[in-house]
């Protein structure tokens, strides 16, 4: 008889690890989201070293250039998400200007 595991993963587990990721993904996006407002407060927009001087790293369990990396990483995702975001804001603004420029006979032609 063949082993349960021959048919792929089991689904609680699957289920389990699926929700471990979605907590890890929501604490990062928690810690990021703290890290924003205290730079914002401090009027030092991105420059995490302010914060991550008053940090005890030994005490934290974690090495600095880790927290770093970690925070460049989020801070690219973050400037790429907002440039993506812009550029179709901006079409859909190119969108609707050109359409009000057409007739309500040129739309229905257009199937608009």
């Amino acid at each position: 008889m063949p082993c349960v595991s021959d048919y792929g993963p089991d689904p609680a587990e699957l289920r389990r690890s699926q929700e471990a990721i979605a907590k890890r993904e929501k604490e990062a996006r928690l810690i990021k989201a703290t890290l924003c407002g205290i730079l914002r407060v401090l009027e030092v927009p991105y420059d995490q070293g302010k914060i991550f001087e008053l940090v005890d790293w030994k005490e934290a369990g974690v090495k600095r250039s880790d927290a770093e990396a970690w925070w460049n990483k989020h801070k690219m995702e973050d400037d790429l998400r907002r440039a993506k975001e812009a550029a179709e804001a901006h079409k859909k603004e190119i969108k609707k200007n050109a359409l009000s420029k057409l007739t309500p006979e040129e739309r229905a032609v257009l199937g608009l």
